[in-house]
């Protein structure tokens, strides 16, 4: 029963159809994004900036610290480098948190 054909979640959305509006309740699955863009010109900036041009960082010498310092310091919504950056910041946490 919770499965017919190909949809999903049969029993649960019968049961929600006279509250929740058809076009929202049938409509194909959606992602949401991180605002990354906002993140990076606030407080994270800041955060990532302490993290990847740390001292550690700089002697894993896994990064190209000049291009980092020039991504965080140019990141706007005209030059969005918040997926870059997002990705370099797990990855030295991560870095931090198995090697340090």
């Amino acid at each position: 029963m919770k499965v017919r054909g190909h949809e999903f979640k049969f029993i649960l959305k019968k049961a929600l159809e006279k509250i929740v509006p058809n076009e929202n309740l049938y409509r194909k699955k959606m992602g949401f994004s991180i605002p990354l863009d906002r993140w990076f010109t606030g407080k994270l900036n800041k955060y990532a900036s302490s993290k990847l041009l740390s001292r550690k960082a700089v002697l894993r010498k896994a990064f190209n610290r000049d291009y980092i310092k020039k991504m965080l310091y140019t990141h706007s919504e005209k030059s969005d480098f918040g997926p870059k950056l997002w990705s370099l910041l797990t990855l030295e946490m991560w870095a931090e948190k198995y090697f340090d």
